[in-house]
């Protein structure tokens, strides 16, 4: 009898410990009506904040192609540039394509000696791509490709 008192009055005290933990877990937790955000709230503010991202590394893109297009000729200060933008590529293979900034570039004198502004496309610093009378027609394909194409998506105009 003493035995099974005694094994009655340990299981009430566990299990008074147990109802008063969980009592104290439920009324520390955050109840559903906290004026925390909602799902669509920290939906909507991700994509505000990766939009901002995007749009300052675009803006980071097209500042180092400039200077690296301008280094290209003899006289780097007279670097003017036209038709600038930031373009996302369509998708290669199911994967988004990285930027490119898309545009025209002129100097005294110019890339080549040339007096007139040539196009360029700029992925990075070790990928440009500049037309040239002797690489027209790959060069009308990366630009096709990549600035022209329905698809691409301007992100810095």
């Amino acid at each position: 009898m003493g035995f099974s008192v005694c094994f009655l009055a340990w299981r009430f005290r566990t299990l008074a410990l147990v109802g008063l933990t969980l009592f104290s877990v439920a009324a520390c937790s955050p109840s559903k009506s906290s004026n925390g955000p909602d799902s669509a709230t920290v939906a909507r503010n991700t994509a505000d904040s990766l939009a901002k991202a995007e749009q300052a590394y675009a803006t980071e893109l097209r500042d180092s192609a400039r200077t690296a297009l301008a280094s290209l000729l003899k006289d780097p200060k007279s670097a003017t540039f036209d038709s600038t933008m930031v373009v996302q590529p369509p998708p290669l293979n199911g994967r988004p394509s990285p930027l490119v900034v898309c545009g025209r570039i002129g100097g005294k004198p110019g890339i080549g000696g040339r007096s007139a502004p040539a196009a360029f496309v700029y992925q990075n610093r070790m990928t440009v791509f500049v037309e040239d009378p002797t690489n027209q027609r790959a060069f009308g394909a990366v630009w096709s490709g990549m600035c022209a194409h329905a698809q691409s998506r301007v992100v810095v105009g």
